[in-house]
Parts: structure tokens; C-alpha cells; sequence
């Protein structure tokens, strides 16, 4: 997935840099909420941006006389954060033919993004690309620094297009409309239905729309966006998106898990001999449960009964790699596996989430890699981390 401004932004998983935290109670310090524009249009749509279900910052968006809509996101994470104003231009079919954007990242580093789609040609230039294509007419532009407000833009013109829709720079985009659930706060009520878009990254995005398909929520267990005066009402669609989420993982898990009911035998493969700095050419492999039980020259031995056998000609085979700082999702644990990390070091994460997750993993209900916890302790401030463990001397770090 291309948009990344510290967080997954435009209604997507929010996940990234960032990370899901379990706080307790009155322990944390939240960052201040930073002010709107005073110039703000009255009649703009105000959403808000939750982290560990505390305000943290706002997105609003409104729309000219000429239909150019407008839109401002930021948000301040212990003095990080992006603060950033875009427009977008329609066409007919809903496809944004003109985009700016204009502002600072999530680690304030100066941003400027500008797409232009005319005659069928598309022109893009952001912190990461300069290009020009052809043959682009009816295509979206999946930009890297616009606010959540795309997100909602993209699903009407994939839903107007039949489902599909091809996109810039590459691929296509496709949606499906999971869930309806009602909303009510504060005597404010209204619908919001559950879509999954799939085809912009290696798992899937999820948006919540209302009954005329407007932007309500974007949710995760880190940062959600929600509209004014539903805050709590993120709780319950990020439940309702999380079985979701655990039944496309249990589905996987299913798919593509498959346990030898003998030995599992590499023959044939190439392995780096790390005493000598050579690579063994013709070696075998051989597999029991969870363990190499032994390493020898291939001379055609004998199959042991209902040993599985794998020809590793012309291949190598690697170690699994170890991922020493990580912040490990459900929604992306089994991508770990599919890039041959087997291990990762955990360094900071919902306590709660991390265990479920890696009994998930163990019981095989999940692809993921094996995961040692080691935790957070930071030090009392206004920059504090959202951790319930302190300490401020070397003393209470050892406590």
C-alpha cells in the first residue's frame, strides 16, 4: 500500500509506524488536541480522530459552489503528526481528475502531492514520484498524502463502476459491502455500513459509509476516524470489523496450513555452511514436527513411510529470519510467513491484543510467526508513551 503518512490514512487499516497500545486508566497523558483553521467554512463536515478512543485530532471536509472538495487532517501523537490540506476535482463518473495536497507528514517532514488526469493523460508528482502515463482515462489515482476523505471518494467510483476499478499506478481496485449496523449517541442516530476493499495492498481495506454512502468511520485498535458525535460508536464497528478480520485469517489459516503426517524431506537444495563460508550443494533436509533432525549429503537414501518430499534443485534453504522490532497485527501476521520471518521480537503492544493473538497462532486459528513479547516502559512527561508501565529512575525500571 502506497499511502503511508506515518499511519495508513484515507479510511485504511490504520496501522504502521504506530502502534496499539493497552492503557490504563488516568496514567496516560494524551497529547493536546490540536485547534481547527479559524477560517473553517461554518458548514463543514467535522470528524474526529481518536486514539486509545481520546480525541487527538479532526478531519474536516467541505465542498465549493463548483464542487471542488475540500479537506484538512492532522492529529498530534506526542508532538507527531500530520497536519494536511487537500482538494479533489470529479468528474462525471466520480473519478478525482485533479488533486493537491499541501502540509506536513505524521514525523512533520514538509509534504506537496499534485495529480492531474486530462485527455486521458495522467501526471503525478509527490515526495516519492514524478510520472506521466497514457491511456489513464477512467483509472483512480491512489495518492500517498491525501486525508481519509479518499477513501470514501474511491468507494462510490468503484461501486458506480460495478465493483472494479482499475487504479494508478497499477492494479485494480474492487469492493464488497460486508455489514449494516446501527449508530446512536446522544440522541444522534444513524446507519453505517461495513465495505472491504481489496486490491491496494497485500490485505484488505475497510470504510464505513452511511445510508448515501458518505464517509462515517475508519476504525482499528490503534486510531480511528469517526464522525463528530459518534466517538463511541467506534467501539462497536471495530467489533464488528474485527470478525471480519479473524474470519478472513481463520480462512487462511485453513487454506495454505499444511502439517506433513510424516517427515517433511528437503532433498536436493543448496544450504551456506557458515564455518566455511561455502554453500553445500546436493544436501538433504530432513523434518520432524517443529525440528531438523538431521543434515547430510543427498546419495539417495531411502523415504521414510509417509514422508513428504520436497525437490530443492537449483534452490536454496534459508533459516527463518528473525524480525527484531516489530509491532505485530492480526490483520498482517501471516505476511510475516510468506517473507520467511518465522520470528519476530515484539516491542511494543496492546498486552491483550498480543496474547489472543499469539494464542491464535499457536492453536493454528492464524498464519503468524513465532513472537517474543518484550514490552514498553517509558518515562513520565508530556512525551510519555501510552503505556501503563513507568518509571523514572533506574530503581523503578528494575522494579
Amino acid at each position: 500500500m502506497r499511502k503511508v503518512i506515518g499511519v495508513l490514512l484515507a479510511g485504511f487499516t490504520l496501522v504502521g509506524i504506530l502502534m496499539s497500545w493497552e492503557v490504563a486508566a488516568g496514567q496516560s497523558q494524551t497529547s493536546p488536541l490540536p485547534e481547527l483553521p479559524a477560517d473553517l467554512p461554518k458548514d463543514a463536515e467535522i470528524r474526529t480522530f481518536l486514539i486509545d478512543k481520546t480525541p487527538q485530532g479532526q478531519d474536516a471536509v467541505w465542498k465549493d459552489a463548483d464542487g471542488t472538495i475540500h479537506e484538512f487532517f492532522q492529529f498530534n501523537d506526542r508532538g507527531r503528526g500530520p497536519k494536511i490540506y487537500s482538494t479533489y476535482r470529479l468528474n462525471a463518473a466520480g473519478i478525482v481528475v485533479e488533486e493537491a495536497s499541501k502540509g506536513v507528514d505524521y514525523m512533520k517532514n514538509p509534504v506537496t502531492e499534485n495529480f492531474l488526469l486530462r485527455d486521458g493523460e495522467a501526471t503525478w508528482k509527490n515526495q516519492s514520484e514524478d510520472e506521466k502515463t497514457a491511456n489513464a482515462r477512467g483509472k483512480w489515482y491512489v495518492d500517498l498524502n491525501g486525508g481519509p476523505e479518499t477513501a470514501a471518494l474511491l468507494a462510490r467510483a468503484v461501486l458506480k463502476n460495478a465493483g472494479k476499478l482499475a487504479v494508478l499506478p497499477s492494479g485494480e481496485a474492487r469492493i464488497r459491502r460486508l455489514q449494516t449496523v446501527p449508530a446512536e449517541e446522544n440522541g444522534n442516530k444513524a446507519k453505517a455500513t461495513l465495505y472491504e476493499i481489496t486490491g491496494l495492498s497485500l490485505s484488505p481495506n475497510y470504510l464505513w459509509l452511511d445510508d448515501e454512502l458518505g464517509f462515517f468511520a475508519s476504525v482499528s485498535s490503534w486510531g480511528s476516524v469517526v464522525r463528530q458525535g459518534f466517538d463511541k460508536s467506534s467501539e462497536t464497528l471495530l467489533e464488528t470489523q474485527q470478525a471480519f478480520e479473524k474470519k478472513r485469517a481463520e480462512e487462511l489459516a485453513e487454506q495454505f496450513t499444511h502439517r506433513p503426517q510424516g517427515a517433511l524431506i528437503l532433498k536436493n537444495v543448496g544450504l551456506f555452511d557458515p564455518l566455511t563460508g561455502r554453500v553445500l550443494a546436493s544436501q538433504r533436509v530432513t523434518v520432524s514436527g517443529d525440528r531438523i533432525v538431521s543434515v547430510e549429503t543427498e546419495r539417495g537414501q531411502a523415504i521414510p513411510e509417509k514422508a513428504q518430499v520436497l525437490d530443492g534443485t537449483g534452490k536454496m534453504a534459508l533459516p527463518g529470519l528473525w524480525d527484531m522490532h516489530q509491532h505485530l497485527f492480526p490483520e498482517g501476521a501471516f505476511l510475516d510467513v510468506a517473507a520467511g520471518i518465522t520470528t519476530i521480537r515484539d516491542m511494543a503492544n496492546s498486552i491483550k491484543q498480543l496474547t489472543k493473538l499469539r494464542a491464535n497462532i499457536a492453536a493454528g486459528k492464524q498464519i503468524g510467526p513465532r513472537v517474543i513479547a518484550a514490552g514498553i516502559i517509558d518515562g513520565r512527561g508530556p512525551f510519555q508513551g501510552p503505556t501503563s508501565s513507568f518509571a523514572d529512575t533506574p530503581e523503578e525500571a528494575r522494579s
